[in-house]
């Protein structure tokens, strides 16, 4: 009970998750006290209600409306994230390759206490109920992601017993989970050219805090810089492509942006040339073009980061 009061408040789909595997866990019998996962959702829907009222108010239909819509959510969750250049979809597909083998091998799991004489389905049963959520909500496209970090543990305790019962030598299981883990460094690695920062652009960035006066924007074409570490409410800090479609044309995006300061640095010149086939310098191209044009004027500069401020009277 105490860990569900201080899940309550955390998290959005945490609570309701430990909710219904505690229910799964009372159908099997192995939870006696039948009320606690009654408890358990009760004091996640009235921190809903009651705490995060200033949330919903007004926009319930965000977080409703895509309530028992699963072709949304393997939409947002699935389709819609393989796209990209070739390298990104080989990094995507090994993504896949790794998480579709632990499950086979949890299946394989459930597999061998089965032929061991186990008529429980419990772990497997934890493991499906977790994946019940992306009936609720896509969560951002996120929601598959959520759902196999819930099921992990499930999982990891089936593809145990799977090992042990099929491998005899322990080398090959050492083998078999060091080349998961490498193979998990690499796929992770796969978005380090457009997420990963270095000092100069950290340095841009507070070059622009230190410049911006309250109530003026900094802002980048698309969204990773290291922004928001500092002065958070005394200037606005947004990307351009919060409210438009930067590919094909980047500069009508900026303009339409209408930001005091603007942020380039490597990692966005990464993430379109990546993700929409940009050609590789596009955004130091865009900075001078909008530099020609006039309506910007370069106030720093360091190692392929640079900070454009709008000259007076430009809108």
């Amino acid at each position: 009970m105490l860990l569900a009061m201080a899940l309550a408040p955390t998290h959005q789909l945490t609570p309701y998750l430990l909710g219904g595997l505690l229910i799964v866990l009372t159908l099997w019998g192995r939870l006696w006290p039948r009320w606690l996962p009654v408890v358990v959702l009760a004091l996640a829907v009235g921190w809903f209600v009651l705490a995060a009222r200033e949330f919903w108010i007004g926009q319930l239909s965000v977080i409703t409306g895509g309530l028992g819509d699963l072709n949304s959510s393997v939409s947002q969750g699935i389709g819609q994230r393989f796209v990209g250049n070739p390298g990104r979809q080989t990094i995507l597909l090994t993504r896949m390759g790794i998480t579709c083998a632990v499950a086979l091998l949890a299946a394989a799991g459930v597999l061998v206490l089965r032929r061991q004489g186990s008529k429980s389905l419990v772990l497997p049963a934890l493991a499906l109920a977790s994946f019940g959520l992306a009936v609720l909500q896509p969560y951002g496209g996120e929601i598959f992601i959520r759902c196999y970090l819930f099921a992990l543990p499930f999982f990891a305790v089936l593809g145990g017993i799977a090992l042990n019962a099929l491998t005899t030598r322990f080398y090959v299981t050492a083998i078999a989970l060091s080349m998961t883990i490498l193979t998990t460094v690499m796929v992770r690695g796969g978005n380090d050219a457009y997420v990963a920062f270095t000092k100069a652009d950290t340095d841009i960035v507070q070059r622009a805090y230190d410049l911006a006066k309250n109530g003026q924007s900094i802002g980048t074409v698309v969204s990773y810089a290291p922004l928001e570490w500092q002065r958070v409410g005394d200037v606005r800090q947004v990307s351009a492509e919060d409210s438009c479609t930067v590919f094909p044309n980047p500069e009508s995006c900026v303009t339409k942006a209408n930001l005091d300061y603007l942020v380039i640095n490597q990692a966005q010149d990464a993430y379109g040339t990546v993700y929409f086939g940009a050609p590789k310098g596009w955004t130091a191209q865009l900075a001078d073009q909008l530099i020609a044009d006039g309506r910007y004027e370069r106030v720093a500069q360091e190692n392929g980061s640079q900070l454009l401020a709008r000259k007076e009277g430009k809108r």
